[in-house]
């Protein structure tokens, strides 16, 4: 049995990634059509190395794209285990040809009849190995139903749902007649079953064969691949199903990096549709805002600017709600710094602003300084005074009406002549 390192199937998670981010189907989809047109029998035939004939390895394997399967490495067997076929020099050197055949077959979704074999297909797996996995391109094939991998750790203890045939699993003809076997996730013990973790059943409704199950997925309850089959063991009188997970060497690698984008309560969404659809939420949402202020010549606030910058290429803040509110004194008397309150009511303390035509990432305004000057300061008794401006900043983005936490930033409302050698400064909010 031969394993797959991580180089060895990055083209296969990449191509994934931009197929699953496509995929639509919610996550409590009947499985059925998915199994029927995502699921193939695999036959491989060929020499092995030094000529003699190869005994016919079958299993089975998964469609995670139109044209992309997903099968256990030692079906397909490396390229050290077969004969090189017979190719021109420069040819040979370039693409290492076998005298290795690999057919797959399907059924069809609208027939429900066995459709194939089809041929001509690509193995993406070179022969640096860890993992018990293989890509299968398969250029011929276009199809609308496929399996979402899981970007979730397996947990131990929880149920899982193997995709396996009833009949005899090395004939194609299996495929007709599929089971979800319910198991549960035991863990792994490397020193008896290595890298392969362990999903143990009392289900007897399918053909508990060694051979020709290689290759199905294992699913979780929402539909998602969370592993491949191995092997099938009996082990002290239980029946043990072996799988390779579809996570990194180094377990939860994926749930921590989808949670780095912004912190959330919520949990983790465990399909790579999911996550990418999520990751590209948060990218075209996300805005880091400055805070620049022009002042009179007494070094009050006169404009605010506000600006963004965000790994969106394209500008994506329509407009800004900016609700405002003053702190300071009322009079001299007071001993704490406090809200400054007007006739005005608190809630209609807000501007709505329009990207500037010069730079669509900058949003201007002048009412914040005409209230403090005219109302506030107006208002306020002997020894009273305005401390600082707090704004409170709620972008609308394109595409995406959610609610969001504003963004809170706060800066002084006044800076004397002496403290500063220009009346127009640029500050940085905290």
């Amino acid at each position: 049995m031969r394993l797959v390192s991580i180089a060895d199937i990055l083209p296969v998670a990449v191509f994934a990634l931009s197929l699953a981010a496509a995929h639509t189907s919610s996550a409590n989809d009947d499985w059925n059509p998915t199994i029927h047109e995502g699921l193939f029998n695999v036959t491989v035939v060929g020499k092995k190395a030094g000529g003699d004939p190869a005994p016919a390895r079958v299993g089975k394997a998964f469609a995670i794209g139109p044209n992309l399967l997903v099968t256990s490495s030692h079906v397909v067997g490396s390229s050290s285990e077969w004969e090189p076929a017979a190719a021109e020099e420069q040819l040979a050197r370039a693409i290492r040809p076998l005298q290795r055949t690999i057919s797959v077959q399907r059924v069809d979704n609208s027939t429900l009849q066995l459709q194939g074999p089809l041929r001509n297909i690509l193995v993406v797996s070179p022969d640096n190995s860890a993992m018990d996995a293989a890509g299968l391109s398969v250029a011929s094939l276009k199809i609308g139903q496929y399996f979402k991998l899981s970007m979730c750790d397996i947990m131990q203890g929880a149920d899982y749902w193997v995709i396996l045939t009833k009949g005899d699993p090395t004939d194609p003809d299996s495929l007709l007649e599929t089971i979800a076997v319910q198991t549960k996730a035991v863990g792994m013990n490397p020193d008896k079953f290595g890298p392969l973790y362990i999903f143990e059943t009392s289900n007897d409704d399918f053909a508990f064969e060694n051979n020709g199950h290689d290759g199905s997925p294992i699913l979780d309850g929402a539909g998602n691949v969370v592993a491949v089959v191995s092997a099938l063991v009996m082990d002290g009188g239980r029946k043990l199903i072996l799988g390779t997970p579809t996570q990194p060497m180094f377990p939860g690698v994926f749930a921590t990096i989808s949670r780095g984008v912004e912190a959330s309560n919520d949990a983790v969404k465990c399909s790579l549709a999911d996550t990418v659809k999520r990751i590209n939420s948060e990218v075209s949402t996300h805005a880091a805002w400055t805070v620049d202020i022009k002042r009179d010549d007494a070094g009050r606030v006169k404009f605010v600017t506000l600006s963004y910058e965000s790994v969106s290429e394209k500008p994506n803040v329509d407009s800004v709600k900016v609700r405002y509110e003053f702190n300071g004194k009322n009079d001299g008397q007071e001993v704490d710094v406090g809200r400054l309150y007007w006739a005005r009511e608190v809630d209609d303390a807000s501007v709505i602003l329009e990207p500037i035509k010069q730079n669509p990432r900058q949003f201007s305004d002048e009412e914040i300084g005409k209230v403090g000057h005219d109302i506030i300061e107006k208002g306020l008794k002997t020894g009273g005074y305005i401390q600082s401006v707090r704004l409170y900043i709620m972008p609308n983005f394109k595409n995406d009406d959610r609610e969001r936490p504003a963004v809170v930033k706060e800066f002084p409302w006044i800076i004397h002549a002496s403290d500063v050698e220009e009346r127009t400064v640029a500050e940085k909010a905290h």
